[in-house]
């Protein structure tokens, strides 16, 4: 069988863009988008990643951003992680998939967003999430497990402790908003 594993690394401060896509189809770290550590990848308002693996890259996204386990050939999970992030965008989590955000810092600005479409965002290792919105359709959730920081986030769904204390919440649909966890 031949090896699936494939990385996609920015060495400089660069542009992903046009209407095309990325599908990522394998799970863990078999597939990465890289950047060093002192450049940023925009990614384009029309462009979309969808897959499974792992996004390790400092990026600011303007497009779509999906995990998305339909375009797999293993597994259902995709990993934001690495350097921080900017989300001008949407990025969103689809059925049966997750999506990890795992010990860094997610800005939202403008119209960003975060969507659960009956997939699952977990919040993990001091992740923080800054403004915009996170909402939930049809079996969607957000679970923060252990420490993760959620500023001015507006949330469309309803908020749940889970027990025996707030260390794991679980978001599914209403409205609200979510300061300073």
């Amino acid at each position: 069988m031949p090896r699936l594993d494939t990385f996609l690394a920015f060495t400089d401060t660069s542009t992903l863009d046009g209407s095309g896509e990325i599908h990522m189809k394998t799970a863990g770290n078999n597939t990465q988008i890289n950047t060093d550590p002192t450049f940023v990848v925009t990614h384009g308002a029309d462009h979309t990643i969808r897959g499974v693996g792992e996004i390790n890259a400092a990026m600011t996204n303007n497009g779509t951003i999906s995990a998305d386990s339909s375009v797999s050939v293993s597994g259902n999970r995709l990993e934001l992680q690495g350097e921080n992030k900017t989300n001008a965008g949407v990025i969103s989590v689809e059925s049966s998939s997750f999506m990890d955000i795992t010990g860094m810092t997610l800005a939202q600005v403008g119209a960003g967003k975060l969507r659960a479409n009956n997939g699952q965002f977990n919040f993990d290792g001091g992740a923080t999430l800054d403004g915009g919105s996170i909402e939930a359709t049809g079996t969607g959730n957000f679970v923060v497990n252990g420490s993760a920081t959620f500023n001015g986030v507006t949330v469309n769904a309803l908020v749940k402790s889970g027990s025996p204390r707030p260390s794991t919440w679980q978001v599914q649909a209403s409205r609200t908003t979510l300061c300073c966890v």
